[in-house]
């Protein structure tokens, strides 16, 4: 077939994208021992990393002979081995001749197939030889030896021989000058013949200007220049190859490398390897080749000169072997004139070749291109039986852009109403063949055509009769169209149809004539399963079945192609794993190769229920050390969580390679408290492989939810601060931060409550006896803590000395963000003791004091303090805040200095750019150590200046407020300070003094000022306050919801903002859509996503949208059936655990948090008084039905809170067995009140208690979880509840009571609770019985303290609140029994949760405290390939290249 113009262009512009795109293609490869940021899996003394460095430079892989045909994608090294060491010697193409030869190297010829070669190749030439030049020609031929190995006949090895020139061209992206180049353009050549004809042009030119004696000396220095080339090549650092990056069709070149294929080679007796032969043969063999090539040149030369004239009609033939002239030139590169489709290659394909056996792959060179390539005549008997279906493309319907746009079109129902036609109308004729003769169908349909014809002519003609005019024939346009078939396009078809004939038949031969037993038993297998085929269908209702599959299936692959391409990436995983194992068993790896098998990417994906089974029964056996028949529940629980965990470790370890190699700004976050919950159900939903672990256990008989039950919850806080920490990680990995958490890793966790009597008793939270699936122990990177010793004053500066050392090792847990492959650490801290025992103390006997020793200092991280609004100067205290700052700024710091990629010693000496890579929040003042301990490292131990690290610091640091209550409030005793940490006492007083300076400046002789601003209060005992410290030291500081942040502006910390209102902001609290309603309530979840899709899963402020059926009668139909299951579950599970039974319709009003008096779950007791104390007076009246729950933990020295625990399990037990009051109402006190417990009580809630004093909440998150699970609020404006009565509007929640002005204003008038009690007769009634004792009938005396707090104490405003209370309560009983409008505004509260999510307030922290971006990009799955890997290189003394990487930690 003639090439055209548009050919040529098209390919120029295909070898031009190649160049563009080679250098990164080639770049791509396979990531092994990277960059690992706190993934300290690989120890330091023992890494493969060390081991490989130790062993010294390695510049090549080595490889067994034979397996220089091994795919690679990067060329450039051969090209560069080419063009840089052949100056002596150029190839010059020869006219392409017909070749009969079969091109399948890999196939076997005998004695008779070698010498019927030979002669058809010598015969070929004949023309152009003489009678004695063709008998010695023949004569060589059959004397060589056939070699097995993939060499060309010169000794050229196949990766010097193949395309150097094009080679150079594609991989280098360089366009280089050849003389063919410059005298023709391939896109004028019309023909294969004027290709031809310039190719021989081009040699005769050199042959006439260069002679004969240039041939001999030649093929008389060809052996070294050979040597020398192949050497070169070995010695180049070849990059691995990256499978993932392979094209799936390769087009090589027609050019002298196409010519001089190793197929071609191969089907003669020329030795592909003279130089493994014998010395003389070969020098007998390359004189013999150079005097036969001189006289084919001079034949050549003259034919060339006569001239004949040119056959107009018939083509010229197209030669079958071109063999390349020699030249002392230097190499020209040559210009590709077409290219031939080549088989594809495949991950799996690709496979060293072993030295003895012939390999089935295509030697070609990986290309991108995309369309499809002109075939002409001669290259389609090189159609192999690899390429029989892959050129006409099975595989081609999945790939639209192969296809004509025509047929995508149609196959892929873009018009679906022309698909439609075209499939219900070859189906129909298809189903008519399968029940009707061939005859009758086609007769049938021809008649049904010649009726429509002439019915259609005979109305053209009555209509042109009645219209008077003359249209001619109706269907002349058709009429004269030229229907006959052009004879090349015939001819090509045809071609291509014998080509694919010839191929097939070649495969059969040699698979049932046994060439190969592997193949022909695999053949043997396919037949095997064809006959079942066979006896199930008849050959049309294959066809039908072939033809529906072509209208579906591309269609169903392009809407489901990810979950597609990962399931057939796993099988064809397998695949190659088994069928690779013989020939990785016959290839010698080197260290280095061996060493790549340590990859991420090499590890299978476990998405899918059979690994997940596998993975499951390994874990259990191997890990657990146990099977079916002693295993427990709890087993059965780890070895799950050690399943999923496989899945999350990879992508955690390429998380931390990817921060690595980008070396973003880190975010640190330091909080005492996690509230983190259980992780296995969130870390199943956020890596989306739920589905398939809960099939998996079904099918190995095991209830999943029985499993996650025996988790224990990571009770590292106290309530909202805690729970507040875990919401902000989960957000911060899901906005693909490059973030971190530290805090504690406390042995024991929040107390487990237990109410004994009406009365809350505490028992440790031992959370840890079972063990921690989640977390990777760092022992081999303790850090040093110091405590106590003094400060002495030396030439250097100040110098903290005789310190007792505790040492913090760190606990890894990840952290996944919801779908995006990226997983975050939160990086815990134990406290160790420095020395296993003091052996004195053995020596004296006193073992005792040993073990007391080492337990002091481990006590450290021993338990959680439980008072989270209580400050107590406790020393254990202080160094459990300073132990976690201390340890982690030294993490900080180290990491800040090592994380450039590819190293793990220091890169960064100076810490000008600390605060441009480090962002550090301090959460609540807790973390307020960190300000002086980053000065103590920065000033004593780096050598900074003072105003430098004071500049720094301040960049550096953001402080988050959480309290306005003043006892919560730290106040450290100087006293205390200077005793444990006396150089950070001196570091304040200094910041003070600094401080109280710019105070004075900008307020003169404001002492006052001066004194209320001071860091170090001088009232009583001297004390340094923590809050002030924080905002002193930092560059911003939030409050968490808006009146929040405008009370401490305004009133908190006034002087601050006066000084610098600039530093000042407002970042409203936010909960994580993904725990607390994708997790917690998944059948909303799922109501929601069939309503709006899911993508409000990480854009929340998309639930807007539900605002548009909330009058949807259906839509309110089927969450209140959502609402009615959950509430269902939460009453069963009432019934289990507290006896007590309740009614599900009745309303569920739930308060649960922490037990204090500003929270006023007191004012909930005296409604639920005051509402038992009404039917009891009227029993028949109409009274909404009620379930109240309230939940949650006094701390254990909180004695007013402990009694109002007390209180409401006496009111619940005289109201729950009043026979009068039935089932109108039911109180129950929630035992130890968790996360866990939490994520069943939310979504059955249908109020929502948020009454605290306006104020005094600095936000809750409570509140927005019941608000996102369409429970309706009842609370004051305090708090979050501000701004969502601004979101979903007054009307759709229920405010009451004092606003803060007017509880400020209360406060300034004096607030006298006996004029409340002596007015309203409901408050005296329940006043009066609580403290007469009708509630605890054993002792009247039990709550006389409660009543007393009420009428004399409250500082909190209970009774000034009341009656707006029990008013806003019944109405809400109103509303109630109004399903319809009730649902209307639970719906409206869904809709207006989108602000109140956590990835909203993390993405304002980091745009406008941390200073980076958000992005919801998806990493790649481990599996993927990266689009850029980058490895540290070095040149060694022998100018070898070892690719280095060091591990960042």
């Amino acid at each position: 077939m003639e090439p055209t113009k548009l050919q040529s262009e098209d390919f120029k512009e295909q070898v031009s994208k190649i160049s563009s795109s080679h250098a990164t293609e080639g770049r791509e490869m396979h990531r092994d021992n990277e960059s690992i940021d706190d993934f300290e899996h690989l120890e330091p003394e023992s890494s493969p990393v060390k081991e490989f460095q130790e062993q010294g430079p390695q510049n090549k892989e080595e490889k067994p002979p034979g397996e220089e045909l091994e795919v690679d994608t990067d060329t450039s090294h051969v090209a560069s081995g080419v063009s840089q060491n052949t100056s002596d010697f150029s190839f010059q193409p020869a006219p392409k001749l017909e070749s009969t030869l079969d091109d399948k190297y890999n196939l076997q010829f005998g004695d008779e197939e070698r010498r019927s070669a030979a002669d058809t190749l010598v015969s070929s030439r004949k023309s152009l030889l003489s009678a004695s030049d063709v008998a010695e020609y023949s004569k060589i031929f059959r004397e060589m030896s056939f070699s097995r190995q993939p060499h060309d006949m010169l000794g050229f090895s196949t990766e010097t021989s193949v395309k150097p020139e094009t080679e150079s061209l594609i991989s280098g992206g360089e366009k280089l000058d050849s003389k063919f180049e410059s005298e023709f353009d391939i896109g004028k050549l019309s023909n294969q013949k004027e290709l031809s004809q310039a190719f021989m042009d081009t040699e005769r030119k050199d042959i006439l200007t260069e002679g004969t004696s240039s041939h001999k000396d030649t093929h008389s220095k060809f052996p070294e220049d050979v040597d020398f080339i192949q050497s070169e090549s070995k010695q180049t650092d070849v990059p691995e190859l990256d499978v993932g990056n392979l094209p799936s069709e390769n087009y090589p070149t027609d050019d002298l490398a196409s010519s001089i294929s190793h197929e071609d080679i191969k089907g003669s007796d020329i030795p592909l390897n003279p130089l493994k032969s014998d010395i003389e043969h070969k020098e007998k063999l390359s004189d013999e080749i150079g005097s036969l090539k001189s006289s084919l040149s001079a034949q050549e030369d003259d034919l060339l000169s006569q001239e004949e004239p040119e056959p107009k009609d018939e083509p010229t033939p197209v030669p079958a072997l071109a063999q390349p002239k020699l030249t002392p030139s230097a190499p020209e590169p040559l210009k590709p004139v077409a290219v031939v489709p080549g088989p594809s290659l495949k991950p799996e394909t690709i496979a060293a070749v072993e030295p003895d056996k012939p390999s089935n792959k295509s030697t070609s060179p990986a290309s991108p291109l995309k369309t499809k390539p002109a075939v002409n005549d001669s290259e389609l008997e090189e159609i192999k039986p690899i390429q029989l279906f892959h050129y006409m493309g099975l595989d081609a319907w999945f790939k639209p852009d192969r296809l004509h746009p025509r047929v995508v079109e149609l196959v892929y129902w873009r018009d679906p109403k022309k698909s439609g036609i075209v499939f219900g109308t070859v189906l129909g004729v298809l189903l008519s063949l399968s029940y009707f003769s061939l005859i009758s169908v086609v007769a049938y349909l021809s008649l049904a055509l010649l009726t429509a014809t002439i019915s259609f002519r005979v109305y053209k003609n009555v209509l042109q009769a009645v219209q008077k005019t003359s249209d001619g024939h109706p269907f002349k346009d058709i009429l004269e169209l030229d229907l006959t078939l052009p004879q090349d396009k015939v001819r090509e078809v045809t071609d291509i149809a014998v080509a694919h004939v010839n191929a097939a038949a070649l495969e059969l031969r040699r698979l049932f004539l046994v060439e190969d037993l592997i193949d022909s038993v695999k053949f043997g297998v396919l037949l095997w399963c064809l006959t079942y085929v066979g006896n199930w269908f008849n050959g049309m209702t294959l066809i039908i079945i072939a033809f529906v599959a072509l209208f579906t299936l591309p269609k169903v692959y392009e809407h489901n192609k990810v979950q597609i391409d990962q399931n057939l990436d796993i099988v064809r995983s397998k695949i190659a794993d088994i069928t690779s194992n013989e020939v990785e068993m016959s290839s010698v790896q080197s260290d280095f190769e061996k060493r790549k098998q340590i990859s991420v990417r090499g590890i299978a994906q476990v998405e899918n229920v059979t690994n997940i089974k596998k993975a499951f029964n390994r874990h259990l056996h191997y890990t657990l050390v146990k099977d079916r028949n002693v295993s427990t529940p709890r087993d059965y629980y780890f070895a799950l969580a050690h399943s999923v965990k496989d899945n999350l470790v990879s992508r955690w370890i390429r998380t931390q390679q990817y921060y690595y190699e980008k070396d973003p700004k880190r975010v640190y976050y330091l909080s005492l408290e996690y509230y983190m919950g259980r992780s296995l159900q969130n870390t199943m939903i956020n890596l989306g492989i739920q589905g398939a672990c809960d099939e998996a256990m079904y099918q190995l008989g095991l209830d999943i939810e029985e499993l996650e039950e025996l988790e224990e919850d990571a009770g590292l806080g106290n309530g909202g601060l805690g729970r507040l920490a875990a919401c902000f990680l989960d957000s911060m990995a899901t906005l693909g931060l490059a973030a971190y958490g530290y805090g504690i890793r406390y042995e024991y966790g929040i107390f487990a409550q237990k109410i004994k009597n009406g009365e809350q008793t505490e028992e440790p939270d031992d959370w840890l006896r079972f063990g921690n699936p989640w977390e990777k122990a760092r022992p081999e990177y303790m850090l040093p803590v110091n405590f106590y010793g003094h400060v002495e004053n030396t030439p250097q500066g100040k110098k903290w000395v005789n310190t007792q050392v505790v040492f913090a090792m760190p606990y890894d847990s990840p952290v996944p963000g919801y779908g995006n492959n990226v997983v975050n650490t939160l990086r815990l801290w134990s406290a160790k003791s420095p020395v296993e025992f003091n052996l004195k103390f053995f020596n004296d006997g006193d073992y005792i004091q040993a073990v007391i020793d080492r337990n002091i200092a481990e006590n450290i991280s021993r338990v959680l303090y439980p008072n989270d609004n209580f400050f107590e100067g406790k020393e254990l205290r202080l160094k459990q805040e300073y132990f976690m700052c201390a340890a982690t700024l030294q993490d900080i710091i180290r990491r800040f200095k090592s994380s450039k990629f590819g190293c793990r010693d220091p890169v960064r000496t100076s810490f000008d750019s600390f605060p441009d890579k480090v962002a550090i929040q301090l959460n609540d003042t807790h973390p307020s150590l960190a300000i002086p301990e980053l000065m103590r490292i920065l000033v004593d131990v780096e050598g900074l200046p003072w105003e430098k690290a004071w500049d720094i610091t301040v960049r550096a640091c953001a402080y988050t407020n959480h309290t306005v209550l003043p006892e919560a409030l730290e106040r450290w005793p100087t006293s205390m300070l200077d005793s444990i940490l006396p150089r950070h006492l001196q570091i304040i007083y200094h910041i003070n003094h600094l401080h109280l300076q710019e105070v004075q400046k900008k307020f003169p002789d404001d002492w006052e000022r001066v004194k209320r601003m001071s860091l170090v209060e001088e009232e009583g005992e001297k004390r340094v306050n923590m809050a002030h410290l924080c905002i002193v030291g930092s560059h911003a500081v939030n409050g968490v919801a808006q009146i929040h942040s405008d009370i401490i502006k305004n009133d908190i910390f006034r002087d601050f903002y006066e000084l610098s209102p600039e530093k000042f902001q407002n970042k409203t609290n936010g909960i994580t859509p993904r725990r607390w309603l994708l997790l917690c309530n998944p059948s909303l979840a799922d109501l929601i996503a069939e309503k709006i899709g899911e993508e409000w899963i990480v854009h929340l402020e998309q639930l807007q949208q539900l605002k548009q059926f909330a009058k949807d009668t259906n839509f309110q139909r089927a969450v209140q059936k959502v609402k009615q299951e959950n509430k269902l579950k939460l009453a069963q599970l009432l019934q289990k655990e507290y006896g007590v039974k309740v009614n599900p319709a009745s309303m569920f009003d739930i308060q649960v948090k922490r037990i204090h008096e500003y929270k006023r779950q007191l004012l909930n007791c005296l409604h639920i008084i005051t509402l038992y104390n009404r039917i009891k007076r009227n029993p028949s009246a109409n009274f909404t039905p009620r379930t109240v729950m309230i939940g949650g933990k006094a701390a254990p020295g909180y004695y007013t809170a402990k009694k109002i625990i007390k209180l409401i399990c006496s009111v619940g037990n005289v109201v729950n067995n009043d026979p009068i009051v039935g089932d109108k109402l039911k109180v129950i006190f929630l035992e130890n009140y968790r996360v866990t417990l939490a994520e069943k009580i939310m979504p059955a809630a249908d109020l929502s208690e948020q009454i605290s004093t306006a104020g005094t909440e600095a936000s809750g998150t409570g509140n927005m979880k019941f608000m996102l699970n369409g429970a309706l609020t009842i609370g004051t404006l305090d708090g979050a509840n501000v701004e969502m009565a601004e979101e979903m509007g007054q009307d759709n929640i229920f405010i009451f009571g004092m606003t803060v002005d007017e509880v400020e204003k209360l406060k300034h008038h004096g607030y006298n609770a006996y004029d409340y009690y002596n007015s309203n007769p409901d408050i005296k009634q329940c006043v009066d019985q609580i403290q007469n004792g009708f509630f605890s009938p054993a002792n009247p005396d039990e709550f006389r303290d409660v009543a007393d707090i009420l009428l004399k104490y409250d500082r909190f405003f209970l009774l000034a609140d009341f009656d707006a209370y029990i008013k806003c309560q019944d109405r809400v009983g109103e509303i109630y029994q109004d399903q319809s409008k009730w649902v209307e505004m639970a719906i409206h509260n869904i809709a207006s949760s989108g602000k109140f999510s956590s990835d909203r307030t993390i993405a304002e922290y980091a745009r406008k405290i941390w200073g980076v971006e958000p992005t919801w990009e998806k990493l790649p799955a481990p599996h993927e390939p990266r689009d850029e890997e980058p490895v540290a290189k070095r040149k060694t003394n022998s100018s070898r290249y070892n690719r280095q990487v060091c591990l960042c930690l």
